[in-house]
């Protein structure tokens, strides 16, 4: 069950919705009446030790309606980005441990365009550079930003992910605020501690015919290892 928790940053205490195995979604305000959205979440994985975390599935993206999500059963429909491994039309991959300065974080070794109807997940071209993931733990506690860009075409989709390089030493022991998130949000290449984000652009073919594209939709689905997300936003360039 999705819970609310707190966490210090800087003496501020900041509450965080906890995901373990689970979804969250919310439909969007604005309808289907757009063009090009950025989906976003702040957000820090709780480590398994210092061990990789394997088999894991984050999933960012937009789907039809409530009821039947990416990580449901059989999902109504969906177009966003799998970010977990670089491996085509796979539902997991592992998440690699590293630490440097008393602050350990995870690293995903791609990412792709996806979508997913019923059960039959189709993937397009991935990227391979590795991006990090903060943890919840640590000297300093950190979040870090995940972006992706959909863009509505006929029938290809172009999903662009905005991704922290794990090389980037200046990510590696840094901590986003809302406010840095919010504001990178509606840059047209977003960026962390002033270093701009990594974007990958993708395309893939996919159609509202089975159900409109009307809800943000993450998903992350380890239940002993749950994800704190500290903040969510959509923004509308068009």
């Amino acid at each position: 069950m999705a819970t609310i928790g707190q966490r210090l940053f800087v003496s501020l205490q900041k509450k965080y919705l906890t995901l373990a195995n689970e979804e969250f979604v919310r439909t969007l305000g604005i309808g289907t009446n757009w063009t090009k959205l950025r989906l976003g979440i702040l957000w820090a994985i709780t480590p398994d030790g210092t061990n990789a975390l394997p088999s894991s599935a984050i999933v960012l993206g937009l789907c039809s309606g409530k009821t039947n999500p990416y990580g449901a059963a059989n999902t109504t429909n969906f177009v966003g980005a799998e970010l977990h491994t670089n491996a085509p039309n796979s539902t997991t991959g592992s998440l690699t441990y590293s630490v440097i300065s008393g602050q350990p974080w995870y690293t995903s070794s791609g990412s792709w365009p996806a979508t997913r109807v019923g059960a039959t997940i189709s993937s397009a071209s991935g990227q391979g550079n590795t991006f990090l993931i903060a943890t919840n733990t640590g000297s300093i506690q950190r979040r870090s930003p995940l972006f992706v860009d959909i863009q509505k075409g006929s029938p290809n989709y172009t999903i662009t992910r905005w991704l922290p390089q794990s090389s980037t030493t200046a990510y590696q022991t840094a901590d986003m605020s809302p406010a840095e998130f919010l504001s990178s949000l509606e840059l047209a290449t977003p960026t962390w501690v002033n270093i701009a984000l990594t974007g990958s652009v993708g395309t893939i073919a996919t159609s509202e015919g089975p159900g409109v594209f009307d809800t943000f939709d993450f998903f992350w689905n380890k239940s002993l290892f749950p994800a704190e997300i500290y903040a969510v936003a959509v923004y509308r360039f068009s």
